[in-house]
């Protein structure tokens, strides 16, 4: 539901960069971002790393 993405997949990114714009592609009502982590295919929490 991006509104623009900034980077792709296996892209580094440093802390403060702008990874995306939110949007309201497909079948939503507001706009809408889908924030994931994942080493390799498993989900990781991402808390510790938005605490640092």
């Amino acid at each position: 539901h991006n509104g623009e993405i900034n980077v792709k997949r296996g892209d580094q990114v440093k802390r403060g960069q702008v990874v995306a714009k939110s949007g309201q592609s497909g079948n939503v009502n507001s706009p809408q971002l889908h924030f994931e982590l994942r080493k390799g295919s498993t989900p990781v929490d991402p808390v510790p790393y938005l605490n640092n």
